[in-house]
């Protein structure tokens, strides 16, 4: 199966016999005409892109109104962290302390772990991840020793860095996290952008998987 490289702004998208038209909801304000059709033969789909890209937003939207469960790599961390009194949680508590990437043959070990529930069996909706260049060379070896090895569809959601900032710091509906002070975000924006174009090479280069680039930004609604 070759792998396809689209960028596209379609007006409705299929997930399974299910149907989102536009303005069913929105990312921030972004259209979701900006979606293209998920196409059944795609059981693991993916969210990447910068913050304020709309990535968790969409993702817990469609996990909403399907059959395939909502994941999040952060959300696995997090929950090592406040609950794991394991080697495994130390580590993990050792990363958001160190504000750190966690080893790649540690987070391999604990997706395997997550990904091979049986929750997963048949597709997922998957927030972010991707993450580092050794991150997503191990996807794919993640997902067959979890036996979850199926065609994966990667939208990646594009925004100017100007958005992020809106949308996060200084906007009039920006979220305003703890976390979210200029220093920090722009550290994170600078970890997103880190090797980008090596990280989507290894993708386009997986066989059955395809990646889409979707512009992120706000338009006004016509």
């Amino acid at each position: 199966m070759k792998t396809r490289i689209m960028k596209t702004k379609l007006p409705s998208f299929k997930l399974g016999c299910f149907w989102l038209w536009p303005n069913c909801f929105n990312l921030r304000g972004v259209p979701d005409c900006y979606l293209a059709d998920i196409s059944v033969q795609y059981a693991d789909l993916a969210f990447i892109g910068p913050e304020g890209s709309g990535k968790t937003t969409l993702a817990l939207e469609l996990s909403k109104n399907t059959s395939r469960p909502y994941i999040s790599t952060r959300k696995i961390l997090e929950n090592l962290r406040d609950n794991d009194p394991g080697p495994f949680g130390d580590e993990v508590r050792k990363m958001f302390n160190d504000k750190v990437y966690l080893a790649g043959e540690t987070l391999l070990k604990i997706l395997v772990e997550r990904f091979s529930k049986d929750d997963l069996a048949n597709g997922f909706i998957l927030d972010g991840g991707f993450r580092t260049v050794e991150e997503t060379r191990d996807f794919r070896k993640m997902l067959k020793l979890a036996g979850r090895d199926y065609p994966v569809d990667i939208r990646y959601l594009k925004i100017p860095k100007e958005i992020s900032y809106e949308r996060l710091i200084d906007g009039a509906k920006a979220r305003k996290r703890n976390d979210d002070t200029p220093e920090a975000l722009e550290k994170r924006l600078s970890n997103f952008y880190l090797q980008l174009e090596e990280r989507q090479a290894i993708i386009k280069s997986e066989e059955g998987w395809r990646i889409i680039e979707i512009d992120a930004t706000p338009t006004p609604e016509k």
